[in-house]
């Protein structure tokens, strides 16, 4: 079958469902691998990065996990004992001390770091030392805002989140997912609701920015079910929850075959879409707004303030913001996985996690990543928008945004997904709705097939289609394309 664009149009009509079409969910970072072939010498990147970055983020990968969720699409395994973990960390050392030897690497002030995994948290107290040692060493953090681990809450203790606040860390975030007893035992977690709740009072009370996350829109899930969990996680107490909608494409077929075994029916995309609609009025009927796509803090407006659709100040997620955001937003990857975005230049880490420690602890400098160069990423900020709610115009290299991407956000604003504020556009409750959707409206047609080949390579292993569901409008006549493709998704 040819990949092509998935069929898509917009209403024209003032309503929340602009799009007919509910693109299937993918986990992807943009701009996508260029078609070309990585750079023949992938340590001269450092010698090409062309541009200073006007935010700077570091990443930290840690693909360890005490259990495989059958939910997660990141990559991540089983440790075999601490020596193995011994030997990660030292190669994650190792590549920061590589790296450090560049002055576009070591000069360049960082904005916030983030751990991610995987589990950061198996980790030992002592590997946290070292790596905060490192850190401070060999990066200049004198504009540091935000420091995050990801933890996993069976593998939390006092002694580490000590160690978490000596090297600087002000940010801890832990997966809940569902407390619904059956969920948890498809999804394969181990963690009991005790230790959950432990874990949350240790970090509310240490650290000043806390977050959580909650996986929704599960085969067979209700929305009493629904209910039941946004409650439970509220009393948590974090600063802000995570509300990811589960990713039938990227989640292993093992759950999906779990969902079948017990007689649950995969959701349609249209009761997916009322719970995301039904979980923005409840949870800012108790206090909440978003701040971003998937994301809900404390809202901090006056009561007697507009509604907003997303607020931007107040406690955001900064690394997030980083990621998803523009051409001159840096992303400096450390681990076996690990992306690195610098303007024009990408890297990728390999994800063999034995490659990765071979490489950089074997007693030879080998590259143990491939490296892109004259990457087009003038669009990215725009692309991203939809999540991240507000697009400062300046930020954007306009003259050299790809012109389908351009012109697809263009129309967006004559439609009524963004609003134009002057300075700068601000999304609407129409674009933030579906956002996934206004993402992939505003990518060149080039990377929207690509997109639609990994949705393709995902489900024809068996994945639920029901994503796709359709949407009306008044009049499919009327109705106006954003892509509309050639060959149907099947």
């Amino acid at each position: 079958m040819q990949a092509a664009q998935i069929p898509m149009h917009v209403s024209p009509w003032p309503t929340l469902l602009k799009f007919d079409h509910q693109v299937p969910i993918l986990n992807w970072t943009y701009p996508f691998t260029p078609y070309e072939p990585p750079m023949p010498d992938p340590f001269s990147i450092y010698k090409q990065i062309a541009s200073k970055p006007r935010r700077r983020a570091l990443y930290l990968h840690v693909p360890f996990c005490d259990t495989i969720c059958s939910f997660c699409p990141f990559t991540r395994g089983p440790f075999q004992g601490t020596d193995e973990l011994d030997l990660y960390v030292q190669a994650l050392l190792r590549e920061i001390e590589i790296k450090h030897r560049h002055p576009t690497i070591h000069s360049t002030p960082v904005d916030c770091i983030f751990f991610g995994g995987g589990t950061p948290s198996v980790l030992r107290a002592e590997h946290f030392y070292q790596l905060g040692e490192a850190l401070h060493r060999s990066f200049d953090l004198s504009r540091l805002k935000e420091f995050t681990i990801e933890c996993e809450v069976k593998s939390v203790t006092l002694e580490k989140l000590k160690a978490f606040e000596q090297i600087g860390v002000n940010r801890v975030s832990f997966g809940v997912q569902t407390f619904n007893s059956l969920y948890r035992e498809l999804f394969t977690m181990t963690a009991t609701v005790d230790q959950i709740r432990r874990v949350a009072d240790w970090v509310n009370e240490r650290f000043p920015l806390t977050g959580v996350d909650l996986i929704y829109g599960m085969a067979g899930q209700t929305l009493d079910d629904f209910v039941t969990d946004i409650d439970l996680i509220k009393e948590l107490g974090t600063r802000t929850i995570d509300f990811y909608p589960l990713n039938n494409c990227s989640s292993q077929l093992r759950l999906h075959q779990a969902f079948a075994k017990h007689g649950l029916k995969p959701l349609s995309a249209n009761t997916k879409l009322s719970y995301r609609m039904f979980l923005n009025e409840y949870m800012r009927a108790q206090g909440y707004v978003p701040h971003n796509g998937h994301s809900f803090t404390r809202n901090i407006a006056p009561a007697d303030h507009p509604r907003v659709v997303v607020q931007r100040n107040g406690a955001t997620f900064l690394y997030h913001d980083l990621f998803n955001g523009y051409a001159e937003d840096f992303i400096d990857g450390y681990g076996a996985s690990a992306a690195s975005f610098f303007g024009s230049q990408l890297v990728y880490n390999v994800k063999s996690r034995k490659q990765y420690m071979d490489r950089l602890l074997g007693g030879e400098e080998r590259a143990w990543f491939h490296a892109y160069n004259g990457v087009k990423v003038a669009g990215k900020g725009i692309v991203a928008f939809p999540y991240r709610g507000v697009l400062e115009k300046a930020n954007i290299d306009w003259n050299n945004v790809d012109p389908e991407t351009r012109a697809a956000f263009e129309e967006s604003v004559v439609q009524g997904l963004a609003a134009d504020r002057g300075t700068s556009y601000e999304i609407t409750e129409t674009g933030w709705l579906m956002y996934v959707n206004y993402m992939y409206a505003l990518m060149p047609r080039q990377d929207q097939r690509r997109y639609t080949k990994a949705v393709i390579r995902y489900l024809s292993d068996g994945r639920p289609i029901e994503e796709m569901a359709f949407f009306p409008t008044r009049s499919k006549r009327a109705s106006i394309p954003i892509r509309v493709g050639a060959t149907e998704l099947r």
